[in-house]
């Protein structure tokens, strides 16, 4: 039976939950690292892989549990208390009332092996049922497991309009075999003749307790035979066609470590789908055939279009798999300390085509590959170019280090912040992470910095440089460039530049936004990243048209480097387009277009642009081999722009 608790206090609680709202960001991402996350924990120490299996199945309405009950509810919150939330709530009542009111609902059924299960030792305890069903913020347990903030309950219920979710767990309690079952749905509170309910209920006993047995056989499909648990969503939303397949995506880019290793195995069954189910069976050998899913254009175009934006990770975790090939020769393995992180290892490589990334893993699961700080790493996109590409995954070797790393995720596990932490390990917390941040940078440019002959001081060229800033490889205007012919670099003085005709100028911005530049005497304004106006003078930059086409398309991980006697040119973009790509020497007040005379794809024009169209993309990567009219001297940059080949 369904029990909601009289709030003897008048408290009321709304339809919106915080906790729901943290995983509806991307719910098939949250659903597949908090519950395989869960089975991870409660592994059995026998060596073997926690095994997990997801199945949709069609129920008729009688089998699933107190399900009168729930819809009884549901009419009541409608009618009521419901009316007075926003239009948007009430919309989501709508829903759930429209699923529950069906002849037979969707319900996920997903089972773990290979785990100790969640016992339960009693109400108010730390067993971990008590906390999975009904402590809130509270994840328990060893410092060292791989929950932290005890949200992630919320996430299967995220996944459903119901926002019910039952549980059945089978537990070996020291030689005897027990067996709970419990059910927690979060709704709204309802006023009663009794007062005011709460807007969280139990499906359990009267006393809001476990049933230890079924005895009705309609909900049979909820027992288990073997140790370990069942999470079962009612009215699994399944307005995403493919979703199998995107869990299944998601389930690589985020456990590649655990399914590497033979820690974990998964299967995915959605045996809703008209004609014969879809079936995914995720192993450390299906993963190692890279093209079923590292490589698959049918996962990632399903995800790039649940989430309607280009998304790398399942390409990008192909590289961190390979990270983890211990009897590969060019793999480097480095293992440093770091302060009150303990002994910490880096595997990486240089490797063409490299996302420029690495990736920190704990206890096999991916939290980030962003460890950008002032001073160390840099965030993803702006990694200098004399940097060859790499990867890399780092992983925490001691337990205290993994316990400070936790504490600083936050309840998505999918980044890290310092202040996530307790006020009081705050500042160390940025310690850590900065010299962590700081290491791995220094390591990856002593691996991957492009060999340079010489240097030499420049102070001729700096009235066509002048920066007064100092040197930061992440900011937009950089003093020291890498000469693309790799023989040197140039290193500016920061003089004042000079009055100069310009002639032949293209003005050239950078991705981002900017102000117009300033003009010099007797001009009318100056170029700029999104001004107009050509004249030499005092004039001030204009604010018009950025940039030198409408079109413009973005470049993402751009770089463009010597081979041979040709130079290739690397970039990504969100979506392939059909379009123009020019390259423009660095040199000048402005930037010269530089002439290409042949290229490997695409069609070359007479006016030395090359022509681009959807197939010359792989994976919406571009990647050219370029041939010059003449040998540049100055650094380079890239402009693409959509339009008419």
């Amino acid at each position: 039976m369904w029990k909601f608790q009289i709030n003897s206090s008048g408290e009321t609680q709304g339809w919106n939950d915080n906790g729901i709202q943290t995983f509806r960001h991307n719910i098939l991402k949250s659903l597949a690292r908090e519950i395989i996350q869960n089975s991870i924990d409660a592994r059995q120490n026998n060596g073997g892989p926690v095994r997990v299996d997801f199945r949709l199945e069609r129920l008729s309405k009688i089998s699933i549990p107190g399900v009168d009950e729930l819809e009884a509810r549901l009419v009541a919150i409608k009618s009521a208390d419901g009316k007075n939330e926003g239009d948007a709530h009430i919309s989501e009542m709508e829903e759930a009332h429209s699923c529950i009111s069906k002849s037979a609902l969707n319900v996920l059924i997903i089972s773990d092996s290979n785990t100790n299960g969640m016992p339960y030792y009693g109400e108010g305890t730390s067993s971990p049922l008590f906390r999975y069903i009904k402590a809130t913020g509270s994840s328990g347990g060893s410092q060292a497991r791989a929950g932290s903030h005890g949200l992630g309950k919320a996430a299967p219920l995220a996944s459903s309009p119901l926002r019910t979710i039952y549980v059945s767990t089978f537990w070996d309690d020291e030689g005897e075999i027990k067996r709970h079952y419990q059910g927690r749905t979060r709704l709204m509170s309802l006023t009663t003749e009794d007062g005011i309910t709460s807007g969280t209920g139990y499906w359990g006993t009267h006393e809001y307790q476990p049933l230890t047995k079924l005895d009705n056989t309609n909900f049979d499909w909820l027992k288990r035979t073997v140790a370990g648990s069942t999470v079962a969503v009612p009215g699994f939303r399944t307005n995403v066609k493919e979703w199998s397949a995107i869990l299944a995506g998601y389930i690589v880019s985020e456990f590649f470590a655990a399914l590497h290793t033979n820690a974990l195995e998964v299967t995915i069954v959605d045996s809703v789908r008209q004609g014969k189910a879809q079936t995914y069976t995720l192993n450390s050998r299906t993963v190692s055939n890279r093209n079923k899913f590292f490589k698959s254009e049918f996962i990632r175009e399903e995800i790039q279009n649940y989430l309607n934006k280009n998304d790398d990770a399942l390409s990008d975790a192909e590289y961190f798999y390979d990270c983890l090939n211990e009897s590969d020769s060019e793999l480097i393995k480095l293992i440093f300390d770091v302060q009150h992180l303990g002994s910490v290892r880096l595997r990486l490589k240089i490797l063409e085509g490299a996302p420029r990334k690495v990736c920190l893993i704990r206890r096999d699961m991916k939290i980030t590959d962003n460890l950008q700080t002032k001073g160390g790493m840099w965030s993803p996109g702006h990694v200098p170019p004399k940097i060859k590409d790499f990867c890399g995954v780092i992983d925490i070797l001691s337990e205290e280090g993994e316990r400070m790393i936790r504490s600083m995720e936050p309840p998505q596990h999918d980044n890290l912040s310092p202040d996530n932490m307790p006020e009081v390990d705050r500042e160390i917390g940025r310690e850590l992470y900065r010299e962590l941040s700081q290491k791995i940078r220094n390591i990856v440019e002593e691996y991957a910095t492009t060999e340079i002959a010489q240097e030499r001081i420049v102070s001729e060229l700096s009235e066509y440089f002048y920066d007064d800033t100092e040197f930061d490889a992440n900011a937009p205007t950089v003093t020291q460039e890498q000469d693309p012919n790799g023989r040197n670099v140039i290193s500016l003085a920061p003089l004042k530049a000079r009055k100069t005709s310009p002639q032949n100028e293209v003005a050239i911005e950078d991705n981002d936004d900017g102000e117009g530049g300033a003009g010099g005497e007797d001009g009318s304004g100056g170029g700029g990243s999104s001004g107009h106006g050509g004249g030499r003078g005092t004039g001030t930059g204009g604010t018009g048209t950025k940039g030198i086409s409408q079109n413009r398309i973005k470049l993402q991980r751009q770089r463009i480097w010597k081979k041979g006697n040709k130079y290739r040119l690397s970039a990504v973009v969100d979506e392939p387009f059909i379009g123009n790509i020019q390259v423009f020497e660095v040199g000048m007040i402005g930037h010269e277009l530089i002439k290409i005379k042949s290229t490997n794809i695409g069609e070359l024009k007479r006016d030395g642009v090359v022509a681009v169209k959807n197939d010359d993309f792989v994976s919406n990567k571009l990647m050219l081999d370029l041939e010059f009219e003449n040998a540049p001297i100055g650094g380079l940059t890239v402009v693409a722009s959509k339009g008419e080949p």
